[in-house]
């Protein structure tokens, strides 16, 4: 690729982020007011500046490979799971770079520059041009079909975090990516364990099946480790740490 044209890949990059940026900035001064969002942007832009210069090298073990902590203002990644979700999955979407992919929930997008395919039932990016595609995944049925489906964070809020809770819609969700699927496709998604009880009760009951399951638990206030189901089965939402403290990656193979 010429540096010509990936200056115009940057620059296009640059300017939908700052797009972005500039939109939520507006929610942020609407709500909580012009002086709360300043002082929000020097303090975020303070701390990551420091994580990035003095805990840049940092890593984490995942399936035997280290991986660098993922640092970036957005949703302040060093206070969660982000920091290792990220990593993780992007490795995954750019090993299948040229295939047809489709991620559940908009969050790649805001960390990098993206063009597979998003579904995302409530995320409007705001913008003209955007391409998320804003629909339920459990009614979701287009005619292409999937190499590779990811999802980062999200399946846990389906049939949760909705105006009408459902304990079955998880695995709906689940049961339709994989309708989705190529023959040889596969689903990776990433949640945290112990914040939606009806996705926990569906795994502990056996309902969610996964091909492979892995799990990383935090040790740290900013720090994860490798550990196994038995570790992690027990641990808490929240506690000791905030937020996430067991995070589980699920894969399904539709080869299988």
């Amino acid at each position: 690729m010429s540096s010509g044209r990936e200056l115009a890949i940057q620059e296009a990059f640059m300017t939908k982020k700052l797009l972005k940026f500039i939109l939520r900035a507006k929610q942020a001064a609407r709500k909580k007011g012009i002086f709360y969002s300043i002082k929000l942007a020097i303090k975020t832009s303070f701390i990551f500046t420091y994580y990035k210069i003095f805990k840049h090298g940092k890593s984490f073990t995942f399936r035997g490979k280290n991986y660098r902590y993922f640092y970036h203002p957005y949703g302040v990644t060093w206070k969660n799971d982000r920091a290792v979700e990220i990593p993780i999955i992007q490795e995954i979407v750019n090993e299948h770079r040229g295939k047809k992919i489709l991620e559940v929930g908009n969050v790649l997008s805001h960390y990098h520059d993206t063009n597979h395919s998003v579904i995302d039932k409530y995320e409007k990016d705001g913008y003209e041009g955007s391409k998320i595609i804003n629909q339920d995944i459990v009614e979701y049925n287009p005619t292409d079909k999937y190499d590779l489906i990811v999802s980062i964070s999200t399946i846990e809020h389906i049939g949760w975090d909705e105006e009408i809770k459902d304990p079955m819609k998880t695995l709906h969700a689940l049961n339709n990516m994989r309708k989705l699927l190529k023959e040889t496709g596969k689903i990776v998604v990433t949640f945290p364990h112990a914040y939606n009880p009806y996705l926990d009760k569906l795994l502990k009951d056996g309902k969610i099946k996964f091909d492979e399951m892995y799990c990383l638990k935090k040790i740290a206030r900013r720090e994860w480790a490798e550990a196994n189901w038995e570790e992690v089965r027990n641990m808490s939402y929240n506690h000791p740490y905030s937020n996430t403290n067991a995070l589980i990656i699920g894969i399904i193979n539709n080869s299988n």
